[in-house]
């Protein structure tokens, strides 16, 4: 270890800066000019004090103003953090600054460098080159490149509301002198009490320019190093000297220079405001040649809002310390020195640090009960790497209604009166966990709003953080009601409102905030969109490959093509999505390597085979859920998943015991006929068969999954039940709730599923399904399959009690069949190749239902009934 003598050398001279001067480390910076009150420039405590009584006005010769919106700054995504210490908080940034912005740096701060000053005394500032031998110049701070890295700084720092990036200093340290001797660099009027009144020098970033060719390092010596850079091979090694010379030579931690990395560490204390001690560090003396650094120091300033547009009021400094205390546990929860990849210091997570830390699923589905039905597929070990969606829910609506709210998410057993916040927090100790968003079998989930207003969507936002991973904006509804109510994808021309939208939750969200959108006409323009919508905040992108027009009949195929040129075109960071053209479990592998997305989601293609994202079993494996033809496709078969279903609706979401069923039937079991049952073909007439016993406690209960079990089923049954029209008139009559009539349609699934397996092992006379003709019963042309859907129908055409894929026609094969009516206006649109998808008289797809505005929200629209999906319905 270092010996005492050298202490000593540093500790002298900087004792006396600390008695004498009393704000240690705040070289350039005047006090008196640093901010000042409505009435004067604050210079003792107790006009700290009083000046919290004030609002305060920043002096912005001295502070970034981050929050211009005509500055764009680029996607910096491919920063790298390792949290090396989490008491103090010490990180370490892999790239936190480009070449380009190096070489900027250095240009314009070359002309302006003067020898760097110390304080000597009160308000006074001298060079002394014993202390400190450097000289120094400040960035401009209406520069553009100051106002992206200090943006960079907070998104870093989870953008606190209450903290303001000084001026960036550069500093130049030539060998063989070039030093800056032991100190602080916490400052603060007044001292601790005056820190708590009127805010201080919050934390530091120390960047470097270049690489020295010897000497240099940063050094902490009340820092210590973790235990295994005692040996070289640590990977700790490539930051930090280490081995037994770095021990020798200089106590505690000796960050490397590295050129565009950097070191960040806090210097006060969140819960008292005292000084974090081991943050006394030293400017080593270069060796040879010279080093260049950048400061980057973030003053906070207790009721300044830096990101709102207008002065709040003031927080208090206790409510402050609670949450970035909260934010600390997002990233503090293993041991000192462990290497992470995290994105924000003590805050939330951003971008692939966010997709990373939720585990970087490949596979992404929607909705409800469903997500437990299609993780139930998959191994244990691998349920939880599936990302889930909620339904799509009306941001105006779920602040506003709580009935709406309610009936659309349910998280606790109790209603959510309320949005928590960090003045009151929502307590869950003592409440009962219901399915949505449970932690230990629904996670990670994001969940999705429409919206166009950035207050609402925020309001409904704060709802539902304490119970999802992110909150997701949908700019991909294609639907008449989203045209109507200006959401989804009716909102892609207005880049600003749709900036303003995620960069109101990025600024003010606890939890990251992304986004799902569309393709645009062009690949450019669509490149365009994402670069916004990234720039406004979006921790991951979700590209639906269609664009707004492809719907319903005119849905034609995705564009995987402009999903890849986006992959090539943003940065290698970037976490992308893909959707669309997702069938079958072998699209998903496709998807992934044609357009080299991090994941894909299937909503739709999840509806109708619940076990997309799980491999077939082997053969010889199958049990009695799944089925395998003579020619070796197969499926999992209609009624094993119904009861599945149902089980979990049971257990999850009414809190009973799933009822005792009999096995499945397979071919080769004997057939049992039962008593009151409806065998009647689906040519027959006849009423249901009557509803079994179920506790009364189970009957006409009220949750969101109960209420979309119907349309659910509807998408999973759909090739049953246009051949089995009994099972489909008695499923329509299902009322939400009543799980009796649910389990009336489970035994009639199970007879026809049971009556068709019997007709496809040849027990009956009914003729076997072909399988090579498609679904209208036309056989597949092998030399028109390209130019048509036939292939695809070829490929996953499965008999009609196996669940598979809906496969839509083209719009040109619609049109020849006479699925889609054109007026004469619509005809001449289609014959001069016009990419327009309005059908005369024609609904948009799926169900739509009223919900009615309380007024509270918006005084202008008191009792305004807004259009909504229904539950259970995919949008976008």
């Amino acid at each position: 270890m270092a010996s005492s003598i050298r202490y000593l050398e540093y500790l002298v001279p900087v004792v006396i800066i600390y008695f004498v001067f009393g704000i240690p480390g705040l070289d350039w910076l005047n006090l008196s000019s640093l901010f000042a009150s409505s009435t004067g420039s604050i210079k003792s405590s107790q006009e700290a004090s009083d000046a919290t009584k004030r609002t305060i006005q920043v002096d912005s010769s001295n502070f970034i103003n981050h929050n211009l919106p005509h500055v764009q700054c680029p996607l910096t995504t491919s920063t790298k953090i390792h949290i090396y210490s989490r008491q103090p908080l010490v990180i370490y940034l892999e790239s936190f600054l480009d070449t380009s912005e190096i070489d900027a740096i250095i240009e314009i701060t070359t002309p302006n460098l003067v020898p760097a000053l110390v304080g000597s005394g009160a308000d006074t500032l001298n060079a002394n080159s014993q202390i400190r031998n450097s000289t120094t110049a400040a960035l401009p701070v209406d520069h553009e490149l100051s106002i992206c890295i200090a943006r960079r700084a907070q998104a870093l720092q989870g953008w606190p509301q209450d903290l303001w990036l000084e001026k960036l200093m550069a500093q130049r340290y030539i060998a063989p002198y070039g030093h800056y001797s032991h100190h602080y660099d916490w400052a603060a009027p007044g001292g601790k009490e005056g820190r708590r009144r009127a805010g201080g020098r919050q934390s530091s970033f120390m960047a470097w320019l270049n690489n020295p060719q010897k000497g240099g390092g940063t050094n902490f010596p009340r820092l210590p190093l973790p235990a295994d850079t005692h040996s070289s091979t640590s990977e700790w090694c490539r930051f930090v000297e280490c081995g037994p010379e770095a021990t020798n030579k200089y106590d505690g931690t000796t960050f490397k220079p590295i050129k565009g990395n950097a070191v960040f560490w806090e210097n006060f204390q969140w819960d008292d405001g005292g000084l974090v001690e081991q943050t006394w560090h030293a400017g080593l003396p270069v060796e040879e040649g010279e080093k260049w650094g950048l400061n980057v120091w973030s003053w906070w300033l207790p009721g300044w809002k830096a990101h709102a547009e207008k002065p709040g009021q003031l927080h208090t400094v206790t409510t402050l310390w609670k949450r970035r205390i909260l934010a600390h546990s997002y990233v503090c929860t293993s041991h000192q020195a462990t290497m992470a990849t995290t994105s924000k210091a003590g805050g939330k997570l951003h971008g692939r640090a966010f997709y990373e830390s939720i585990g970087s699923p490949r596979v992404v589905l929607a909705p409800m009960a469903w997500r437990m039905l299609t993780r139930s597929f998959l191994p244990p070990e691998l349920k939880q790497s599936i990302l889930a969606y909620t339904p799509m829910f009306h941001a105006r609506l779920f602040a506003d209604n709580t009935k709406y709210r309610d009936g659309a998410f349910e998280p606790v057993k109790t209603s959510l009166t309320r949005t928590p916040s960090a003045e009151t927090p929502l307590d869950t100790s003592n409440q009962e966990l219901r399915l949505d968003g449970n932690p230990e079998f629904d996670r990670p989930l994001f969940v999705q709003f429409c919206a166009n207003k950035p207050d609402e969507l925020f309001a409904s936002a704060r709802y539902v953080q304490p119970f999802c991973d992110a909150v997701d904006l949908n700019l991909g509804c294609p639907q008449g009601i989203a045209r109507k109510g200006h959401y989804g994808a009716f909102l892609q021309e207005d880049w600003k409102l749709i900036y303003s939208l995620i960069n109101k939750l990025h600024l003010e969200l606890a939890i990251p905030v992304t986004a799902k959108m569309r393709v645009l006409e062009t690949k450019e323009k669509t490149l365009d969109y994402a670069k916004m919508i990234l720039s406004a905040g979006a921790s991951i992108i979700t590209v639906h490959g269609r664009q707004r027009e492809q719907k319903g009949h005119y849905t034609g195929l995705a564009d995987w093509s402009t999903i890849r040129y986006l992959r090539d075109n943003l940065p290698k960071e970037t976490v992308i999505f893909a959707n669309g053209n997702i069938l079958q479990h072998e699209d998903i592998e496709a998807c992934l390597e044609a357009t080299g997305a991090d994941a894909v989601m299937s909503a739709e293609g999840n509806l109708y085979d619940p076990s997309i994202f799980a491999a077939p079993p082997r053969i010889g494996e199958e049990g009695r859920d799944y089925w395998r033809g003579r020619d070796g496709r197969g499926g999992y078969r209609m009624d094993a998943v119904f009861r599945r279903y149902l089980d979990i609706i049971y257990t999850h979401v009414l809190g009973a015991e799933p009822p005792a069923r009999r096995p499945l039937f397979v071919v080769g079991d004997e057939v049992k006929q039962e008593s009151g049952a409806n065998t009647n073909d689906s040519d027959q007439d006849g009423p249901p068969r009557k509803k079994q016993k179920v506790d009364k406690k189970t009957q006409r209960t009220t949750s969101p999954n109960l209420g979309a079990m119907q349309p659910h089923l509807f998408h999973m049954l759909r090739p049953l039940v246009s051949k089995q029209t009994h099972v489909r008139d008695a499923l329509a009559k299902a009322r939400s709730g009543d799980i009796a009539e649910f389990e009336t349609v489970l035994a009639l699934v199970e007879e026809a599923v049971m009556k068709g397996m019997l007709d496809y092992a040849g027990e009956t006379t009914e003729e076997k399904p072909d399988m090579s003709k498609d679904l209208a019963g036309k056989p597949v042309d092998i030399e028109k399959m390209s130019e048509s859907s036939l292939a695809t129908v070829a490929k996953c055409r499965r008999p009609w009690f196996i669940c598979q894929p809906y496969v839509r026609p083209l719009p040109k094969e619609a049109v020849e069949k006479g699925a889609i009516t054109l007026s004469k206006k619509e005809k001449a649109r289609l014959q001069a190749d016009e990419a327009v998808s309005k059908e005369a008289g024609v609904a948009s797809e799926g169900k739509v239902e009223q919900h009615e505005t309380n007024g509270k929200s918006d005084a202008q629209n008191e009792g305004e009934k807004i259009e909504v999906p229904k539950q259970g319905m995919v949008c976008g």
